[in-house]
């Protein structure tokens, strides 16, 4: 149970992350307006860092990318009439942090040879 928290906390921070790099490395507030991979390739990278370091339950995961990424938009991001659209896209592209976990669950497992949970 500690794990899943502990996951759930970095996941949370890594997704946080990604919204804060969004303007220096794109020049766009936010990440998916960028004409570029990075914010697909930042998801994925920041799942794949988060499941090989702390291979947890995947909704501790999932949960905490979302959530990160969440509250970065409502405290540091001005709210317009979109936000509500944006909290639903966001579901959407966290399926990407929680692939990324999933592979690094997989080879943290591989290399550890240890059980994942479900």
């Amino acid at each position: 149970m500690k794990r899943d928290w502990a996951a759930f906390a970095l996941a949370l921070v890594l997704g946080a992350v990604i919204w804060a790099l969004s303007r220096p490395l794109t020049g766009k507030v936010e990440p998916w307006d960028a004409n570029s991979a990075y914010y697909y390739l930042a998801l994925l990278g920041a799942g794949f860092v988060a499941g090989l370091s702390i291979p947890a339950r995947k909704r501790f995961h999932y949960l905490g990318a979302w959530l990160g990424q969440l509250l970065y938009m409502i405290l540091f991001l001005p709210l317009g009439g979109l936000i509500v659209l944006g909290v639903v896209v966001l579901f959407a592209y966290t399926l990407l942090f929680l692939a990324g976990a999933v592979g690094g669950m997989w080879l943290n497992r591989a290399m550890f040879r240890r059980e994942t949970p479900e």
